[in-house]
């Protein structure tokens, strides 16, 4: 019967994940893994230099850890309180909380290297039509659409998480420092849009 108090909130962020994992699951039982046509050439190209790759990775880590405390707090206690009990749940949602906080602040600072390294090579261009039409290449074995540094997908994705982490980023700070906002209302605002925009995320 705990389900039944569940937010609209907290259905909405069930639902995204449960959208993604069926989605990923279709994709692999209908493309499968994607392989190199014609196997390794046995040279590599460096397409990111090492601050560019530490920064990536620094927002991919920080953002993993961010979504699962952040779940934990909006729906640990129907999943995780009953499979681990109400003490070691507490303790996990604390440390959860400070993991929460204090990773903020990279993945932030991450979002905002991100827009400023990439913004010139995510600009929408005519390639990204003829990406698009051919769905990324997987509606047809070996039909690869042309791309500059990043392919529409990854624009995509860049857009999605600038945007999103930005919205994530401000309303974060105001629910971290809820004296900044003018009252109880924008206040509740704020953790809707949180967690609305960390639930496309």
């Amino acid at each position: 019967w705990a389900w039944l108090s569940l937010s609209v909130i907290d259905w909405v962020i069930i639902a995204a994940i449960l959208v993604t994992l069926v989605a990923v699951v279709i994709f692999y039982f209908k493309i499968g893994r994607l392989s190199i046509d014609k196997g390794r050439s046995g040279r590599t190209i460096t397409r990111f230099n090492l601050f560019e790759r530490v920064m990536h990775w620094t927002m991919a880590s920080s953002f993993i850890v961010l979504a699962l405390s952040g779940l934990n707090v909006a729906i640990g206690r129907y999943i995780v309180q009953p499979w681990l009990g109400e003490g070691a749940f507490g303790t996990l949602a604390h440390w959860g909380k400070l993991a929460h906080n204090y990773l903020a602040w990279p993945f932030m600072l991450c979002v905002v290297l991100t827009f400023v390294l990439w913004i010139a090579h995510n600009m929408p261009s005519k390639l990204d039509i003829a990406w698009f039409k051919a769905g990324g290449g997987l509606l047809k074995n070996g039909d690869h659409p042309p791309a500059k540094k990043f392919n529409a997908g990854q624009k995509v994705v860049f857009w999605a998480v600038v945007l999103g982490g930005t919205v994530v980023a401000v309303t974060g700070l105001a629910l971290m420092f809820p004296y900044l906002l003018g009252s109880p209302l924008q206040w509740q605002a704020a953790q809707v849009l949180h967690a609305l925009a960390a639930a496309g995320l």
